[in-house]
């Protein structure tokens, strides 16, 4: 298990701020109220009060985590809440619902490692798609048509950047959108997270960038062997990461992470098949994500990293690692609201 952040460390990041702001959205104070810092106070007040009841409090503290990964968009400037979060006054007026969530009951998880006799990953389901299992082998291979599309990516953009790509006026290259990802997603490299026995697996629901799927299938999976797993608990252990496995993306992701983070200068994500010689997997606890995703962390000197793309407890599985552990359970929900297991 990871050290737990202090309530600073989990304000430090957009993604932990929101969750603590979403937190006082759940109650009733804030609903239509004209927003003023007494309000707020006394929403503090009630929220921390309300997390002294673990039955209750679990519940609100899903419900606010998934909010603050829904509100995650790392291709736009951050939005009016998230902008008026970073004022430290305001945060700090959060500090007192942070320092209750670390020590809340249901919360207790969220530092843990990957939970190997849970896995299962989530396809999510367009239309009438049929529900074709997961591609568990050939892993290497997709992880190397990522490193070629990437670079591909950094060319066109470079093209745009120097006013070579007559479709683009150079002068429009920063409202260019790209690829603002630092997973290798795009490839089908396979995703798991945890199942919990309340509300199945955790890929249901939490998700950036959100599709509005209202059709899912989940499978449960294991792994042939003991898998060696990289654990992301932290801004620096994310950072110690790229930094030991640089992989060059300034081009393509200048203008999406300059907008959502306010940084200019170069930018780094894991070389994904570099990694994968060393592990097979790289796991996101609960807390990484909370007080990672969505800032600019700094790699060395002259460079940064963004944590995007990924979800709250997720594992990428890098090497031909894993196999399906048992039958599939189709999900079905009212366009991603609550999910259900469908009957039949």
């Amino acid at each position: 298990m990871s050290p737990i952040p202090t309530a600073e460390e989990l304000l430090a990041g957009p993604r932990g701020r929101r969750l603590c702001w979403q937190m006082l959205q759940t109650g009733p104070l804030l609903q239509g109220a004209n927003v003023d810092p007494l309000t707020v106070r006394r929403a503090v007040k009630a929220v921390v009060a309300s997390l002294r009841d673990a039955d209750m409090a679990s519940d609100q503290i899903f419900k606010a985590l998934r909010r603050s990964v829904d509100a995650a968009m790392y291709w736009q400037p951050p939005d009016d809440d998230d902008i008026r979060l970073r004022d430290a006054e305001v945060a700090g007026m959060l500090s007192p619902v942070a320092e209750a969530l670390l020590h809340a009951a249901p919360t207790t998880w969220w530092p843990t490692p990957v939970a190997l006799d849970r896995q299962r990953v989530v396809r999510f389901l367009p239309d009438d798609d049929a529900a074709q299992p997961p591609i568990l082998s050939g892993v290497g291979a997709r992880l190397q048509a990522w490193r070629a599309d990437q670079q591909r990516r950094n060319m066109n953009h470079r093209a745009i950047r120097d006013g070579l790509d007559p479709r683009v006026p150079a002068d429009r290259f920063e409202t260019v959108s790209g690829w603002w990802w630092s997973t290798p997603t795009r490839w089908e490299v396979p995703a798991t997270s945890r199942d919990r026995a309340d509300i199945g697996p955790l890929g249901l629901w939490l998700v950036e960038d959100f599709g509005g799927w209202s059709r899912a299938v989940s499978w449960p999976l294991i792994t042939e062997r003991e898998p060696r797993v990289y654990e992301v608990v932290d801004p620096q252990s994310w950072a110690e990461l790229v930094r030991q496995h640089p992989f060059d993306v300034t081009e393509s992701r200048w203008p999406d992470w300059k907008r959502a983070t306010g940084r200019a200068g170069t930018w780094l994500v894991p070389d994904w098949p570099a990694v994968a010689e060393k592990f097979d997997a790289v796991h996101v606890t609960v807390y990484a994500y909370l007080t990672t995703a969505g800032s600019a962390v700094p790699v060395r000197d002259d460079s940064a990293t963004v944590m995007a793309g990924w979800a709250p407890d997720e594992t990428f599985w890098l090497t031909d690692v894993m196999r399906l552990g048992g039958e599939p359970t189709m999900w079905a929900s009212c366009q991603g609201d609550e999910w259900t297991a469908a009957v039949g």
